[in-house]
């Protein structure tokens, strides 16, 4: 049987899925090292491989990898040191593995390639864009997309609106999208995934000023400073724990000022998306945290209910089987998802294989 293979690579493990010509799942895992996955794909007849790609600099659409993509890849490593380089050692084994077959990038950064002008750019000398595209590129691109979808199918079937839409993606790392006619609008992540929200590791919205006074006043060298702003700073460098469901279970004040922190950052994008977009028809909630834990989606809805967003407190401790609607008879739509990357990359690889590429 034909078959498409997903990769989809964080920065601690790899999560992977192999799906039929009509999108059906047919298996999927996680692992550790890519070489654990030979075995389990004999069964298989692979005509493709996609690969979730988490910045994609130049490319907005997906796109065949050859040595030029790899190399153009490797050149942007730091603008995501935690996950492209592991992506690109795990494309160059499966391309050495699988050399008669397409392997194809799908970019996180490509769903946010329609933010318009105004809010992509930062209020730096032009020049740094104009010369070198220093601007918000976004991440979690293909989650989004997903939640946006899947959001204004629900939405339709409801009879609701659907045009102003709000997806949180709330995990190990967090971003919130705002999405006009189901295309990206602006979104929490920018030039780096290091923006915006505070996360699991990863600082989130920090005054440049700090990093001046570490390089100067403290001494910290360029790399101490980037190691502590994405590996030791978030929930872990608030509240000695980087695991929210550890966080929300504790009685330690310093874990209850970091859920309090991370709940108003998200708070306040989600005001500040409301602004911008005129309203909001509905928010989606998904990703680590945003699936599983309760508290906090509780503790964020009741910051909003003057938007006239309001939860159901039962349907709220559900469990998740695939989107929950948690929102009250009163409340604008609000619903718990599993986003499905690797179903969204899949989607890419049949239109490359519908146009015979």
């Amino acid at each position: 049987m034909d078959s498409f293979l997903i990769i989809n690579s964080g920065s601690s493990s790899i999560k992977y899925e192999i799906f039929d010509m009509n999108l059906n799942s047919l298996y999927s895992g996680s692992i550790k090292k890519i070489n654990s996955i030979f075995s389990k794909l004999k069964q298989y007849n692979i005509i493709a491989c996609g690969y979730r790609v988490v910045h994609g600099g130049k490319f907005t659409k997906p796109i065949i990898i050859d040595n030029k993509v790899i190399s153009y890849l490797e050149s942007i490593n730091d603008l995501a040191p935690l996950h492209n380089p592991k992506t690109i050692s795990i494309i160059k084994i499966l391309k050495k593995t699988f050399n008669k077959i397409k392997h194809i990038a799908v970019f996180d950064t490509a769903f946010h390639s329609t933010i318009p002008k105004q809010n992509y750019l930062y209020g730096i000398p032009y020049v740094f864009f104009s010369k070198y595209n220093i601007r918000k590129y976004g991440f979690h691109g293909i989650s989004h997309k997903y939640l946006s979808d899947y959001g204004i199918k629900l939405l339709k079937k409801i009879k609701k609106p659907y045009s102003k839409i709000i997806t949180c993606h709330l995990g190990s790392g967090s971003s919130i999208c705002a999405i006009k006619n189901g295309k990206s609008y602006d979104t929490s992540l920018g030039f780096s995934p290091n923006d915006g929200l505070i996360m699991a590791t990863r600082s989130g919205d920090i005054d440049p000023g700090i990093i001046f006074y570490m390089n100067k006043k403290l001494k910290y060298g360029i790399n101490k400073i980037r190691d502590i702003l994405n590996n030791k700073s978030g929930l872990l460098g608030l509240a000695n724990s980087s695991k929210m469901e550890v966080l929300v279970n504790s009685k330690n004040q310093k874990s209850k000022l970091a859920i309090e922190m991370f709940v108003n950052h998200i708070v306040n994008y989600i005001g500040s998306y409301y602004a911008s977009l005129g309203g909001c028809d509905a928010i989606i909630f998904s990703g680590g945290i945003g699936e599983v834990e309760y508290k906090v989606r509780q503790m964020i809805i009741k910051k909003l209910n003057h938007l006239g967003f309001m939860i159901d407190n039962n349907k709220n401790k559900q469990k998740l089987i695939d989107s929950n609607l948690i929102s009250n008879n009163k409340s604008k739509p609000i619903f718990v998802m599993h986003t499905h990357e690797e179903l969204e990359i899949a989607k890419n690889l049949l239109k490359f294989k519908t146009k015979g590429i």
